[in-house]
């Protein structure tokens, strides 16, 4: 339970980067109190999570916003903070599944030359926007779990993030960055 007077309001959630909107519908399918943002730079994508959403009877609780990741959202009021943003280096976009390279857009694979610019952007600015308690995922590219855990330490503000922690796939590869805020 939350020990501020939004004890008993509906949880809040943020996707950034919500492309398709399946993470964003994932978690209101699962948590049935909650309401969420899903937040895109790109309309088109927004189109087919609004209707993804609509199709599974989630347009109620769900909402969307066309920004560049956080530009758009003022105040520290989520309690939790999912995103998937771009993390491929382009000199391995080349390298990349067909069904992959030709299907996602360039700018949701794109994530700098280290793959990481997306995260330096976004961990102050997520820090900002959460409740203290609240929860912040990233996925992760293949061996970048410890780069973003390290960002994670580096780019958010004192008192910063606690409970930070790599989740592992079934293949016990690193694919999310998981930490709470402390207050």
């Amino acid at each position: 339970m939350r020990g501020d007077s939004a004890e008993y309001a509906p949880l809040r959630i943020l996707d950034l980067g919500t492309g398709s909107g399946c993470i964003l519908g994932a978690l209101l399918s699962e948590l049935p109190q909650a309401q969420g943002i899903g937040l895109d730079r790109s309309e088109a994508a927004l189109a087919v999570a609004r209707d993804n959403l609509s199709l599974l009877g989630l347009q109620d609780r769900a909402s969307f916003l066309c920004a560049h990741w956080m530009s758009a959202i003022a105040g520290g009021a989520f309690d939790v903070i999912v995103c998937n943003p771009p993390y491929i280096a382009p000199s391995e976009i080349r390298e990349l599944a067909p069904e992959v390279r030709a299907y996602d857009p360039y700018l949701a694979l794109d994530g700098g030359e280290d793959g990481l610019n997306a995260y330096r952007t976004i961990i102050p600015q997520a820090f900002a926007a959460l409740r203290g308690g609240g929860l912040l995922v990233f996925e992760v590219g293949y061996r970048q779990a410890g780069d973003v855990l390290n960002l994670m330490k580096l780019f958010a503000p004192a008192p910063g993030f606690s409970e930070a922690r790599i989740l592992r796939d079934l293949g016990g590869v690193g694919r999310a960055v998981a930490a709470v805020r402390q207050s």
